[in-house]
């Protein structure tokens, strides 16, 4: 989902003065939202920096009522790298 995507869901979202991340207030739990820094760009292959420019590439929440394919906060690395079903 492009930036302009999730700000879109989201009422309320801030900065905290960090160009590659939005911290969005859905509760009390907030959700932070990573975009690439152009650093993190120009070490990627011409293909994959069009695919992923503008581009959510990390999601972080502490809330345990997120989910994504089964892994929830807390969730080992081990157990995040599985195969999930789709």
């Amino acid at each position: 989902m492009t930036r302009a995507g999730v700000r879109k869901l989201f009422l309320s979202f801030a900065t905290r003065g960090r160009l590659y991340m939005d911290f969005l207030c859905p509760q009390p739990l907030g959700i932070r939202v990573g975009y690439p820094s152009p650093k993190l760009l120009s070490s990627l292959p011409a293909a994959t920096r069009r695919l992923i420019r503008e581009r959510a590439i990390l999601i972080l929440t502490a809330d345990p009522r997120y989910s994504l394919r089964g892994v929830r906060p807390g969730s080992t690395l081990r157990a995040a790298r599985r195969p999930r079903k789709a």
